[in-house]
Parts: structure tokens; sequence; C-alpha cells
């Protein structure tokens, strides 16, 4: 008979802290090679802290395991296990319970949404376990191909749920979960393979805007978006205005609430940002007159939302769907019409071409950053009379514009934006 493979007892020589395995039940066959040592942050029975092993197959690996651990233990970076076999949904709970409090209703709503229909896969997935191929399977799942969807969910979901995801597992690690972050660098973003523009946001030129705004029912709907189109005011901003906050005399008007849009219905809620409550923005006289108008006709008191009529509240994503979207197409916009909150794009490009201070726009604007009002809310359209103007006091009366670099024609130029929607 073949003689059996020697037998391996106790400890490696020459390694501390690592012993020998063997197959349960057989003393001759080396299993691999155990690293012990004592977690500082949980205590046994005695009270000193307790010993913990971890086997690996060769001892390359448990050498490399053994460095690694005596220093974390050292520089007091050691996680626990047994934080690391946390669940994901558990981890994911407790950082959306975390966020609550500094959060609108809105958004609460929208984390907890994702969480449940696109970060479920996790749910029953300790936190340590999850890598960046899960992360990478996510983002490939996001983009497959559904009914209706040739392209995957839209860039803006991913984003969304990308964004979730990872500030997750951020508070993973801030919260000694996990060591690292498998959502972290940067996501190689998708390429449109596509020409459409829907969903993206757009300035438009004063001439379009007003067109559409011409089109909307006459009454509150239409000086719903006269007043969305000189302020810029956020949708629920201008549904949560109450007479108290018209200033008639100074023509203003200031911001201090919002109706939120949940899916449990409208509630009332606070603005987006610290610097969008309070704000004081102004309207020319003439859309004052009219706004004041049809306060006075309809006998509102100053507590009174201004657009609410048969309920609590102004629905402003059914007047999307249903008033702006049929203004759209009487205006001539047959597929990819613009999105109501692209008024609010439009007045802050108007605003910066009309050569307001940047900190003058970003304050009527309810911006926190300048960066936000200058580089996602302004836009350069060569078709805008602003832009021309621009064109032709730096070379010339004779240059023609923008539009002529590509062959067409020269094209009228658009009402500038100072008088009232008629």
């Amino acid at each position: 008979m073949p003689s059996r493979q020697k037998q391996y007892v106790g400890a490696v020589p020459g390694h501390d802290g690592i012993r020998y395995r063997h197959k349960k039940d057989d003393p001759f066959t080396l299993r691999g090679y155990e690293v012990r040592y004592r977690d500082p942050t949980a205590l046994d029975k005695n009270g000193d802290p307790k010993v913990r092993g971890k086997t690996f197959r060769t001892l390359k690996e448990a050498k490399t395991f053994q460095d690694e651990t005596s220093r974390a233990i050292r520089t007091r970076t050691f996680i626990n296990p047994d934080r690391g076999r946390t669940s994901w949904k558990e981890v994911s709970q407790q950082w959306l319970a975390d966020v609550t409090p500094t959060l609108r209703n809105r958004s609460v709503e929208g984390y907890d949404w994702l969480l449940r229909h696109y970060l479920s896969r996790w749910d029953n997935l300790a936190i340590s376990d999850i890598a960046r191929e899960d992360v990478r399977r996510l983002i490939e799942d996001l983009r497959r191909p559904r009914k209706n969807k040739p392209n995957g969910l839209s860039q803006e979901t991913e984003d969304k749920v990308f964004t979730v995801a990872r500030q997750v597992f951020d508070y993973a690690v801030e919260e000694r979960f996990i060591d690292t972050s498998p959502a972290s660098g940067k996501r190689r973003r998708r390429i449109r393979t596509d020409d459409s523009n829907t969903g993206v946001a757009r300035a438009m030129t004063a001439e379009k805007a007003e067109s559409i705004i011409n089109h909307l029912p006459e009454g509150r709907y239409r000086l719903f978006g006269l007043v969305a189109y000189w302020t810029a005011f956020r949708p629920g901003e201008l549904a949560g205005l109450r007479v108290r906050n018209i200033d008639r005399l100074r023509n203003q008007i200031q911001v201090d609430e919002t109706v939120e849009a949940l899916r449990s219905g409208l509630q009332p809620g606070v603005p987006k940002t610290k610097r969008s409550r309070w704000r004081v923005v102004p309207i020319p006289k003439d859309v004052m007159t009219a706004l004041w108008s049809y306060i006075e006709d309809r006998h509102l008191v100053p507590d009174d939302y201004v657009f609410a009529a048969n309920g609590p509240y102004f629905v402003y994503k059914m007047f999307e769907r249903r008033q702006w979207q049929a203004a759209c197409r009487a205006a001539g916009y047959e597929k990819e019409s613009p999105r109501f909150y692209d008024l609010r794009h439009t007045r802050i490009t108007m605003w910066v071409h009309q050569d307001v201070p940047p900190h003058v726009v970003m304050a009527w604007a309810g911006h926190s950053n300048i960066k936000t009002t200058m580089n996602v809310y302004t836009h350069v359209n060569p078709q805008d009379a602003s832009v021309e103007a621009i064109i032709k006091r730096l070379y010339g009366g004779d240059h023609g514009g923008v539009n002529d670099c590509r062959g067409a024609p020269d094209s009228k130029e658009a009402n500038s934006g100072d008088g009232q929607v008629g």
C-alpha cells in the first residue's frame, strides 16, 4: 500500500498565528492554512478580545490576510466581520433613515421607490459580498432593451439608480460595514445611438415659448404658464403660490412653499433648496395686473392658493399632460414637445443673455451654486434673437448670424421677450 501523506500538526513553522488545517476526520490530508487573530471590536465571555480564524488554500494567501489584518488592527481601521454580513436591505434602510431628516418628502419617496424596484436584487446579500461585478451587472440590466424601450431605461433613470447605490455603499464605508465601495470610480456612460431629445432640458426662443402659452386655455391655465415663463418658478413652487406671497406694489413674487407630487397624492412642502425659499423674483407690471385681476375676480384671500380651483391644490402634473401638451401641438410641435419645466430653462437663459449679473440670476433661480445656473440652466440657441444680437454686435450688422454657417436662410428675429404674452 502506498504510504500516506505526512501529518502536519499545530502551527506552521516560522509563521506565528497561522496553523495547519486538515480535512474533517482525515488528519493526513491538508485542507489549508488558518489565520488566527484577536478581534478588537468583539469580546469573549471573559471580556477579552474575541479570537477569530479564517482558512485559506495557500500559505501565501494566509500570510497576506494576516499582514492586512494586523495592519488594520494597528491603525484602528479593522472592520468587524459580523458587520460585513449585514444584509444590503438592512444597510440601505439605515442609510435612508439617516438621510430622511435632510430631504424633502418627495426625495425620500423617490429613493425608497428606487431601492424597492431596482436595487432589491441585493436585499438578501451580505453587504460585503456585493462586488464591482454586481454593480456592473446592475448597469447592464438597466440598459437591457425592454418593451417600448429599445435602448433600455433612460439615462436619467440609470443615473438616479446608480447614485442611490453609490450613496448606500459610501454610507456602508463610513459606518464600517465594508472597507471599500464597489461603486467607487467612474462609470462607463452609454453612447447615444439615436437623435431623440425627449426629456432633455432645453431653452426655447421667446417667440416659441410665447406661442405655446398663447395656445393655453384662457384663465388660470394660461396665467399659470405666463407666471412660470416670467419667474422661472418650479411647477411645485408655482402651485404653492399663495395670495400673501404677491407684492402688488413692487411687482414681485416671493417663494414660500411648494406643492409636492407624491405617489400618495399632493401635499405641501418646502422648496428644493435653502436658497429657493424666501427668494423674491420681479415680474413685468402688465403681468402683475393680469395676475391681480384674476385674484380679485375670484375673491381670493391671503391664505388661498392662487391657482387651486376645484381641489385644495393645483395638479400641475395633469396640467402638463393635458393642457400643456395640447398647447404644444397647437403651436406646431408634433414630436419632442418641450416640457413645461423648460420654461424655467428658457427664462434663466434669457436673464443671462440680457446681461443680468450671474449672482442675481442665481438668486432669482433659487440655486445654491453658480455652476448649476451657468452649466445646467443656461443654453445657447442659435435661433434666439439675443444670440443673433451678440453676433451682430461682435461682427457687424451684415454678418448674418450663426444659421448662415449651415447654409440656412437668415432667420427672422424673434421677439426679445420684453412684452406681455397676448
